[in-house]
C-alpha cells in the first residue's frame, strides 16, 4: 500500500492504533467474564 503523503501514513496509522484499542478492551471485557464465572 503506497501513502501519497506522511500525513495520510499517519492517519492511517492512527486508525489502526485506535481499531487494536477497541479490540483489546472487549477481548479484555471477555476474559473478565471467563475469569468471574470460575
Amino acid at each position: 500500500m503506497a501513502f501519497k503523503s506522511e500525513e495520510e501514513l499517519n492517519k492511517t496509522f492512527e486508525a489502526a492504533k485506535a481499531n487494536l484499542e477497541i479490540e483489546g478492551m472487549i477481548i479484555t471485557k471477555e476474559m473478565e467474564k471467563l475469569i468471574k464465572r470460575r
